[in-house]
């Protein structure tokens, strides 16, 4: 346990000093070092907020207990695989619809899976929720999460002349529209995922259950 506790600190050292030394290079680095399409100050500064995220993700949730442990350390990852694949995108990758590949749409639907997954796991562990409740609370904060990143590009561009909404700054509802559908997208398959995984669950403990019956001999 200690390796793996040792192991996930050098992972989540190593992503916060990559993002904060890139976010830095974005602020305080001339604009023509950089291409035409980034916004480097954007950039910087939400390559440093995303640090600051996954920092304060270790520091909130922390507990001594074994099952809250995996499952906030869980939950953190998750945190760092999205903001980090989105400064990927952000840096390249997000242009790759260039040629004809939607970088951008399989981020949506694999953060929204990838959240919606281990937000149920957290209510289960931290709050002693039903499957039903924590999956539904995950959702409705996926949607909201999703929905609100819309709202932040639009002003985004709206205040600070970036070109973060509808396709690099083009006003195209038709590029959102298929952002929130990748985003269900994601939802749908996280809830088949869990559907699954409980019946696989729920089979085990009956058998178990059978199990320990025949063996004391209540089944005669």
């Amino acid at each position: 346990m200690e390796r793996l506790l040792n192991k996930n600190e050098i992972i989540h050292t190593a992503t916060i000093t990559g993002l904060s030394l890139a976010g830095a290079l974005l602020l305080l680095g001339p604009v023509a070092w950089f291409p035409s399409y980034y916004s480097p100050h954007f950039f910087g500064f939400a390559f440093l907020l995303s640090a600051l995220l996954i920092y304060l993700s270790k520091k909130v949730f922390d507990s001594d207990d074994e099952r809250k442990k995996r499952s906030a350390l869980q939950l953190r990852y998750v945190i760092m695989l999205a903001l980090s694949l989105n400064a990927l995108g952000e840096l390249y990758l997000y242009q790759l619809y260039r040629f004809g590949f939607q970088y951008d749409k399989l981020i949506h639907a694999a953060n929204s899976l990838l959240f919606v997954v281990a937000l149920t796991s957290f209510g289960e562990v931290w709050f002693s929720w039903s499957v039903k409740k924590s999956l539904t609370v995950a959702i409705i904060i996926v949607i909201s999460c999703g929905f609100g990143w819309e709202f932040i590009e639009f002003f985004s561009d709206l205040l600070f002349g970036t070109k973060e909404f509808g396709l690099y700054g083009q006003v195209k509802f038709t590029d959102t529209a298929l952002d929130l559908i990748s985003n269900f997208l994601g939802i749908i398959l996280a809830g088949a995922f869990i559907e699954i995984q409980e019946r696989h669950s729920s089979g085990q403990q009956q058998g178990n259950q059978a199990h320990r019956e025949l063996h004391q001999g209540k089944l005669f």
